[in-house]
């Protein structure tokens, strides 16, 4: 059966004959004949030039094989394709020839033919399937060779100052951004080649403004037919570009509102990258300039909602980072951040966190598990005292010690305007004692732990966790205090939530008339990493 293989802008479509791919000789003999097409003193004569696209595609097929590839390189093939990326009908097929002869010997030959200003300039041609092949060859000869990413950011630096007189290399990528499709996805992956290698040493350079880089890099993150190999393109170069503060604003902002639009796992890819950015490895801690961005915008606690709705556990490991108490940044002025203030913009009724937090700690994902837990365990932590409209009720009923008012220090233990009290008051308490008794996930736990330990900082919240403790079906009280008493001697648990079981373990005893103080505790779970993944050439 014939290959279809387009040939026009307009969609039409020219029968090729089938590439014979039998042994190594017979694709040997047809890549020759090929070869000498294009190399034949006819190319002179535009008719005959412009009749050679056939023998460009036979050449892009066959160069799929290893074997084909040496052979176009031992034959000098890049010095006869690379005059052809200046002619409107062969440009998109010389182009996508040399795609495949990615590797350091062919980045030397094409950058020795003078190769990258001519596949630059293609980047602005009329025909769009031309500035895709181009973008995807410069990509691949990049990743094969630092010399050859090197010089293309010189080239497409040139390019700008020569265009407007500013070496932007982001603009000069605007004709493939603004097209998307093909265009966009070729624009991702080039995107990503150029800001790992010299967008790290010049930032400067790759500055998002003013052109449609951040809208084209959303937009295949979140896109739900996107492949594994482009989302981690666009995540990479988004991350990579976030780390000058000339984008970084703006591509926050983007990721926010991206937790509110689209399919569900678009959400969860906009909020994993979202929470890698918040985490700070080498501080063991968050970062207080990401998180300062993040509580600025209104679509936060909106785009947290909606992404939870979604069950994202990635947008579950967002609020665990931002409500994280000890935001640091290397290398930076550290901001002060008002966690408490975010916590209670968490906890408004119309956001419904809490319920929806409450349903992950019942997901069969362990992630989903972990990062809800920690979730509910730094919004308990809260600091800022009780809620002035309950401080001059008296609390009371059946079950509960009654007191006069909320100290200060209690955060509200079941004031239903503060994380504690909602917690506390929710089914999220027995949720948490479930997973606490049945998960055998440390991280998990030892958050369970945490929240648990948040809540009994006050009478009022210690006195509703040992009510639902003795609720707990089907184990009981007496359930819970063994699971905390294993919690206490477990080695994958920190020593401090280890304590923390052990001061909730003597309150539920009630032996203890003046058990240890609690104090709030806050622990910060590590983003998970995206598998690598990269287009074949």
């Amino acid at each position: 059966m014939p290959i279809t293989a387009p040939t026009a802008e307009n969609g039409a479509t020219k029968q090729y004959p089938e590439i014979f791919s039998g042994s190594p000789q017979d694709r040997a003999g047809q890549l020759s004949a090929a070869l000498s097409h294009i190399r034949s003193p006819s190319m002179k004569i535009a008719a005959y030039r412009n009749g050679s696209a056939y023998q460009l595609w036979q050449l892009h097929r066959l160069a799929k094989e290893p074997d084909c590839q040496k052979l176009l390189l031992d034959e000098d093939a890049v010095t006869t394709l690379v005059p052809l990326l200046a002619e409107p009908e062969l440009a998109m097929g010389s182009a996508s020839v040399l795609q495949r002869l990615a590797s350091k010997e062919g980045a030397d030959k094409v950058l020795k033919a003078g190769g990258i200003d001519k596949l630059v300039a293609l980047l602005s041609a009329s025909s769009g399937k031309a500035r895709a092949a181009a973008a995807m060859a410069l990509y691949h000869l990049c990743i094969a060779s630092p010399e050859f990413c090197a010089d293309t950011f010189t080239s497409l630096c040139n390019a700008m100052l020569h265009a407007r007189g500013e070496a932007a290399v982001l603009a000069a990528l605007e004709p493939i951004y603004s097209a998307g499709g093909a265009e966009g996805l070729a624009a991702t992956y080039l995107t990503n080649v150029l800001v790992s290698g010299p967008g790290q040493q010049w930032r400067g350079y790759f500055v998002c403004r003013g052109t449609s880089a951040l809208t084209c890099l959303l937009q295949q993150l979140t896109a739900p037919d996107a492949s594994p190999a482009a989302t981690f393109a666009a995540s990479r170069a988004l991350a990579g570009l976030a780390a000058s503060s000339a984008n970084q604003g703006d591509i926050i902002k983007g990721l926010v509102t991206a937790l509110q639009g689209g399919e569900g796992a678009g959400k969860q890819r906009a909020a994993l990258l979202l929470w890698q950015m918040l985490h700070v490895p080498a501080a063991v801690g968050t970062s207080a300039v990401v998180a300062s961005q993040c509580a600025s915008s209104d679509a936060l606690v909106p785009g947290i909602s909606w992404a939870l709705h979604a069950e994202s556990s990635a947008a579950a490991g967002v609020v665990q980072a931002l409500v994280h108490d000890n935001h640091r940044v290397t290398n930076s002025v550290s901001q002060e951040v008002d966690t408490d203030s975010i916590r209670l913009r968490l906890i408004v009724p119309e956001a419904n966190v809490v319920q929806q937090l409450t349903s992950l700690l019942h997901s069969t994902d362990m992630l989903s598990n972990a990062a809800a837990a920690h979730a509910l365990a730094n919004m308990t932590a809260y600091r800022s005292g009780g809620c002035e409209a309950c401080s001059h009720r008296k609390i009371g009923g059946a079950g509960f010690l009654a007191f006069p008012h909320h100290r200060p220090s209690s955060g509200g233990g079941t004031c239903q305007h503060r994380p504690q009290g909602l917690v506390a008051g929710s089914p999220a308490l027995a949720s948490l004692l479930g997973l606490m008794h049945a998960s055998g996930d440390a991280h998990a736990v030892s958050a369970c732990i945490a929240t648990l330990n948040n809540l009994c900082s006050s009478e009022e919240g210690a006195e509703r966790v040992f009510e639902e403790a003795k609720r707990f079906a089907p184990h009981g009280l007496d359930g819970v205090m063994q699971r905390l008493l294993q919690c206490i001697s477990w080695k994958q648990i920190p020593k401090r939530i280890q304590d923390a079981a052990r001061n909730i373990l003597l309150r539920m005893e009630g032996k203890h008339r003046n058990p240890p103080p609690i104090s709030l505790i806050t622990l910060l779970l590590m983003p998970p990493t995206q598998a690598p993944a990269y287009p074949e050439p």
